[in-house]
């Protein structure tokens, strides 16, 4: 009986250390995951920040290297967003890419759902309105009757297709 004991205790103090050993791991990999996660996010908002100074000249590239070298999170961005973050268009960073000019001589185009119903400008999508989907300026703009899965409308499709076709 004394040596079924002693078994039981050196087996139990192996079993224990493994397990230690498994979940340190486990700790260890978690926190790999967590600062992989903070490095993107980091490097997410320099390319933010540098992208808010390009404007198509040699100046605006300086600017925008500057603004990557000098350090993640701008000002007005403290975090990268989240889709639930961007559904407001008080959202600050909603209110700063809205502020981002178009680079002159570089064509944009539209494509808006509008669920069918054919009421622009008061129309939307379900999701998002009209008013916030236009772009003054744009090369063309297509209305396509679709809630917000308007990438899977034909219209759409037929739109695109016809975009990437036409000569440089």
């Amino acid at each position: 009986m004394k040596r079924r004991r002693g078994f039981v205790l050196i087996t139990s103090a192996a079993s224990l250390i493994g397990l230690l050993i498994v979940v340190g791991l486990a700790v260890d990999i978690g926190r790999i995951y967590v600062a992989q996660g903070e490095l993107q996010v980091f490097a997410d908002e320099a390319a933010i920040a540098a992208a808010f100074e390009l404007d198509g000249t040699d100046a605006g590239l300086a600017r925008a290297r500057s603004a990557a070298a000098t350090g993640p999170g701008a000002p007005t961005i403290k975090r990268f967003p989240n889709s639930i973050d961007t559904l407001s268009p008080k959202n600050r960073f909603v209110v700063e890419v809205n502020n981002l000019r178009i680079t002159p001589g570089i064509p944009y185009y539209s494509i808006i759902g509008d669920r069918g119903r054919g009421d622009t400008p008061q129309s939307s999508d379900g999701v998002v309105a009209y008013w916030s989907s236009h772009l003054e300026g744009a090369q063309s703009e297509l209305i396509v009757p679709s809630n917000h899965s308007s990438p899977r409308n034909p219209q759409a499709i037929a739109e695109v297709r016809r975009i990437l076709e036409l000569p440089d």
